[in-house]
């Protein structure tokens, strides 16, 4: 499994504490800082999943350059499952690469999206056959280490200028929201009812 996101059981630890006030911005902000580091890292950076992205995990992916799937893999915004607006710049990279309606679509309904419709969408690079993961994650890094290093990361620092310059304003207004969702009785049912499954 890539990465599913957040512990739901956590989040219920939360709600159940009376000495929290919700999620704390410090923790909400934790993978979206992890998140931005792969952005601004000075090389491409491959996310290679081999099972459920969702959630933060979801957001971890679209943060990297590339994404390498297999055919049976899934993508899975997840956030408004558990009544929560989302972090880790999901929302941010999804528009960027798929459009407002899709995007609006993935965040409020929460569909899973599985390898050929997510490379179909833009947002894999690559789907490849169950178990080729890993040989097909190298190679792409070995095309990629082929070219000019320096040229590599000029790009990037392009691309983060001109389509990710408001991603810490982004990440503000997350933690913002995460919090103040956390805190409702919205964000309890849904919790409950995630963890009744």
């Amino acid at each position: 499994m890539f990465c599913a996101g957040g512990d739901v059981n956590f989040f219920q630890e939360v709600i159940e504490d009376p000495n929290t006030n919700g999620l704390s911005h410090t923790f909400i902000q934790a993978p979206g800082i992890f998140a931005r580091r792969i952005r601004e890292f000075p090389k491409p950076i491959i996310a290679a999943i081999n099972g459920a992205a969702a959630g933060a995990g979801l957001g971890i992916a679209l943060a990297c350059d590339f994404r390498v799937m297999e055919e049976r893999s899934s993508l899975v915004t997840s956030f408004i499952n558990v009544g929560l607006a989302g972090d880790t710049g999901i929302a941010y990279y999804l528009q960027r690469m798929v459009e407002t309606a899709k995007a609006t679509e993935l965040l409020m309904l929460s569909p899973k999206i599985k390898g050929l419709e997510a490379k179909g969408l833009g947002l894999a690079t690559e789907v490849v056959a169950d178990g080729e993961l890993l040989q097909a994650s190298f190679d792409l890094a070995n095309r990629l280490s082929k070219k000019s290093a320096l040229a590599l990361h000029q790009q990037k620092q392009l691309i983060n200028r001109h389509f990710f310059k408001n991603l810490d304003l982004n990440s503000q207004m997350e933690a913002t929201f995460m919090n103040a969702a956390s805190q409702s009785e919205d964000h309890k049912v849904a919790v409950q009812q995630f963890l009744a499954k």
